[in-house]
């Protein structure tokens, strides 16, 4: 079970706090960006910096892996469900993925997978799952591969006072720098 946190400009996808970390233990290797097994300690996107920061730790380390928000090319298809009490739009894109990281993070092959993502503009924000974001309206349920996430449930708060901030603890780096540094340590346990 996860957790998506947000404002009209930031978002904090992390998953629940009661749960067991066994239970996410997956996920927590990284639901996209999985490199050599890494664990994911949320992700914070800003739509309007255009800024995205996750927490990773990777063989007891800590990364602050800090970047720009991947570009997502969406399409407006014409259907339509609902999800809930929400009426829902269907959206695609392609994205070029990772093939199997965490069997082989230092053998590089990527292949492009369409997302699907049902979106609702009656919850007018361009925050969704992991780094899914960019529609008129919060992401409600989000195919990728073998992987489906939905959302079971959303609270509105009208809380103006509520700060989502990212992590600032770990080494700062961006993205291709932590993959550089995963294949170099990989490599090195493996000599």
């Amino acid at each position: 079970n996860m957790q998506l946190t947000f404002t009209s400009e930031a978002s904090f996808y992390d998953e629940v706090p009661s749960l067991k970390a066994s239970e996410n233990a997956a996920y927590r290797r990284g639901f996209l960006m999985g490199s050599g097994g890494y664990e994911s300690n949320g992700i914070y996107k800003n739509v309007r910096t255009d800024s995205l920061i996750e927490q990773r730790e990777f063989l007891g380390k800590l990364f602050l892996v800090k970047d720009t928000l991947p570009d997502i090319d969406w399409k407006l298809t014409k259907k339509t469900k609902k999800i809930g009490a929400y009426d829902a739009f269907q959206a695609t894109a392609a994205v070029q993925l990772d093939i199997d990281p965490l069997s082989n993070p230092l053998k590089k092959e990527s292949a492009t997978f369409v997302v699907i993502a049902w979106f609702t503009p009656q919850v007018p924000v361009k925050h969704g799952p992991d780094v899914f974001y960019g529609l008129p309206g919060l992401i409600l349920e989000l195919s990728l591969k073998d992987t489906v996430v939905l959302c079971k449930k959303v609270t509105v708060s009208m809380d103006e006072d509520l700060k989502i901030t990212p992590d600032t603890n770990g080494e700062v780096v961006t993205l291709l720098e932590y993959e550089e540094i995963v294949v170099q340590k990989l490599n090195e346990r493996k000599n």
